[in-house]
C-alpha cells in the first residue's frame, strides 16, 4: 500500500476543489546507510520510499512522523530539522 502524498479533485455542483494530502517523511541515516521502506505496486513492481505517512487531523507533522516510524519500522525517533517542503 502506497503512502505517497496524493492530490484529489472533487467536483461539486459549481466548482472544482483540489484537496491535498499532507504527509511527513523522515530521513534516517545510520553508519552511512539510509533507511528506505520497500513496497510492491499492484503490478508487483518494487519501489522504495522514505518512512512516513499522511497527517491525521489534530496531529502535528513531528508527531505524525514519530507515529509512522513506530508503526512502519518499530523505531522511536527524535524529529530534527525540516529538510524539504514541496508539492508532488
Amino acid at each position: 500500500m502506497s503512502k505517497t502524498p496524493t492530490t484529489e479533485f472533487r467536483i461539486t455542483d459549481r466548482e472544482l476543489i483540489m484537496i491535498y494530502r499532507v504527509s511527513a517523511r523522515g530521513l534516517l541515516i545510520e553508519n552511512d546507510t539510509v533507511l528506505f521502506i520497500e513496497y510492491r505496486s499492484k503490478d508487483n513492481e518494487v519501489y522504495y520510499s522514505l518512512p512516513g505517512g499522511g497527517q491525521e487531523t489534530n496531529i502535528d507533522l513531528a508527531q505524525t512522523l514519530k507515529n509512522e516510524f513506530l508503526e512502519e519500522v518499530g523505531l522511536e525517533i527524535f524529529v530534527g530539522d525540516v529538510l524539504l517542503v514541496g508539492n508532488l
